[in-house]
């Protein structure tokens, strides 16, 4: 039996490919409400730049599968530690991420068993700002066990790195299984700034 949500609101936040946590610390003030911890894990793949990814490419340009489960399960290590460090319960964690973190976050988010059916726990809401939904033959994706859980798809309309309509074919996809998302756009690239306001609006809503 599950406990009761309680405790701080909480955000895992993951990164972008080629990024280091820590340069989502400042712009995180911008967007998370008073009162909201963050947790910044970092990805599992160390780049010879020093920068960090969830995972690479493999050979046919999709995500390489283990270091796709490697990073799902890297988000199951960060939603505990939030909720140990910051004494709050999974249903007060919010996870979501920029760009290719975001992608991780709609992947854990949408795996059989996750969110609290019958694998992972259940969380208060799932965020992707400029991501997409990773293909890949190591994912096995339930779409159709719909949970009550908030989703906020936010991407610009002049996003160079990650197509518009990728993203919204994520909010398209999740809609018609009757999953209830939010959709932000707006006259911006692949940045994460512009949707601060839109995101730091949407985190007061769980809070």
């Amino acid at each position: 039996m599950s406990a009761e949500p309680s405790g701080p609101l909480s955000v895992v936040f993951l990164h972008g490919h080629g990024d280091r946590p820590d340069e989502y610390r400042q712009l995180a003030a911008q967007f998370l409400p008073a009162g909201v911890s963050l947790v910044l894990p970092a990805g599992p793949c160390a780049r010879r730049d020093g920068t960090l990814a969830w995972f690479e490419a493999d050979p046919e340009g999709g995500p390489d599968p283990a270091q796709l489960v490697a990073a799902l399960a890297a988000v199951d290590t960060a939603v505990a530690d939030a909720c140990h460090v910051h004494a709050t319960t999974a249903e007060r964690v919010v996870v979501g991420g920029f760009s290719q973190g975001g992608a991780v976050a709609l992947a854990w988010a949408l795996a059989r068993g996750s969110l609290g059916r019958g694998r992972g726990p259940r969380v208060a809401g799932i965020f992707c700002v400029a991501g997409w939904l990773p293909d890949a033959d190591c994912l096995d994706l339930d779409l159709a066990s719909v949970v009550d859980v908030a989703f906020l798809i936010a991407h610009g309309e002049h996003d160079e790195a990650v197509p518009l309509p990728m993203g919204r074919s994520v909010m398209r996809v999740l809609e018609r299984n009757g999953w209830t998302v939010t959709f932000a756009g707006g006259d911006h690239g692949h940045e994460l700034a512009p949707f601060a306001a839109v995101l730091r609006t949407w985190l007061t809503t769980l809070s």
